[in-house]
């Protein structure tokens, strides 16, 4: 009897610690160190090494970025996967911090709302 009291109480923490933890699903980032970065104007286009526009999340030089599907990078609020992320005005995503009354995490995810 005390080893199925044993038993139930140590899956009952194991399924609160699962419940009580939030999962985050990892974001796909493209390693574009090799990538073509030029600039027409205030705009910024990313090809890969086939000539072809880069998209969604790359990094490049330890720092994270977003590209459209034509391969001009992003500044601002953008929605991916149907999360809201904030890349600053040079283009980098920003991380764990207050930008007006939204918070985003350490991935990038905007998470509360002040």
């Amino acid at each position: 009897m005390l080893k199925k009291t044993i038993s139930m109480l140590l899956l009952t923490a194991t399924i609160s610690i699962t419940v009580a933890v939030p999962g985050y699903a990892a974001m796909k980032i493209t390693d574009a160190n090799s990538f073509k970065w030029s600039q027409t104007g205030s705009e910024w286009k990313v090809v890969d090494n086939s000539g072809n526009p880069a998209s969604g999340f790359i990094s490049y030089n330890d720092q994270t970025y977003y590209l459209d599907k034509n391969g001009i990078m992003k500044t601002g609020w953008i929605k991916s996967s149907g999360s809201w992320y904030y890349l600053n005005t040079n283009g980098t995503l920003a991380l764990d911090q207050w930008i007006d009354n939204y918070y985003v995490d350490y991935s990038g995810k905007m998470t509360k709302i002040q």
